[in-house]
């Protein structure tokens, strides 16, 4: 197969990882390669999204004066 390195540079960017750990993925069509970029950042997005979910329920049930102290201790600032 061809080899693909710019997929390959997609995929490790998505996984945040070194290029050179994902080399066994050079044997495979750069087509596929992109699918399991797509696939891996599409399910990174779903956790990210049910972690969001789950903090929020979670926070329910602190007394509402507390809500907001508890949210800026567990969700960095960045992310608010």
């Amino acid at each position: 197969m061809t080899d693909s390195p710019a997929a390959l540079e997609r995929l490790a960017g998505t996984l945040d990882v070194p290029v050179e750990r994902l080399d066994y993925l050079r044997r495979l069509d750069p087509a596929h390669v992109g699918r399991l970029d797509s696939l891996v950042g599409q399910a990174i997005l779903r956790d990210e999204a049910a972690i969001d979910r789950g903090m929020e329920r979670t926070l329910r049930f602190l007394p509402r004066p507390l809500r907001g102290r508890a949210r800026r201790m567990l969700v960095p600032e960045e992310e608010r």
